[in-house]
């Protein structure tokens, strides 16, 4: 009895002194992680939206938001970053859309967990290329020819379920971004926003 109560002791012990330890390390490390996915951010928008100096938070949920950027006085344009459902698992995109909506700047994958050699290959120069400087229109995948109008993304062989969330995924955030503006716009005008 005495030996069990040892045990449960030290074991007891043992956990509060880890559980403390991570909490220490949690609490002097978590500055310096916003720090880092703040500047992560400030690079990836400068990334969609040509001559980014500035940028405001105008939506922020877990699987979207919505940012409004500035090259110093005027509004550059809109970035949206959004989520949804790949080949393996979520697709996570940022991509910057023209003040006006009509133009797709560029686009940039934040985090994909697809197949390594086929839908992974969103990630790959070539075809965030592809993105650039597209109608903000509804877009439409093209398989076995080379995307030709502005609102056509080329699908990546192999990977046309990755290909097709990619497109699903930016076509939802446009009408998600439209939406959430209008709603911002219109209660700017009543003075209620910020």
């Amino acid at each position: 009895m005495k030996e069990s109560f040892k045990i449960i002791v030290v074991l007891t012990l043992s956990a509060l002194l880890s559980g403390a330890v991570l909490a220490w390390f949690n609490q002097f490390t978590e500055a310096r992680v916003i720090e880092n996915r703040l500047a992560e951010l400030r690079k990836s928008l400068s990334e969609v939206v040509p001559g980014m100096t500035r940028y405001d938070d105008l939506v922020r949920e877990r699987n979207f938001a919505l940012y409004k950027v500035w090259a110093g006085d005027s509004v550059a344009g809109y970035a949206v970053e959004a989520v949804g459902n790949g080949y393996q698992d979520k697709i996570r995109v940022l991509f910057g859309v023209a003040p006006d909506f009509s133009r797709i700047y560029a686009l940039r994958v934040l985090d994909q967990k697809e197949t390594p050699g086929l839908g992974a290959r969103i990630t790959e120069p070539w075809y965030l290329k592809g993105w650039k400087n597209r109608a903000a229109t509804l877009l439409v995948l093209v398989k076995g020819r080379e995307a030709t109008k502005s609102n056509e993304i080329q699908a990546i062989t192999g990977a046309t379920i990755t290909s097709r969330a990619v497109v699903s995924i930016v076509n939802k955030g446009l009408a998600r971004a439209k939406k959430e503006l209008s709603n911002i716009l219109g209660n700017d005008s009543k003075g209620e926003a910020k």
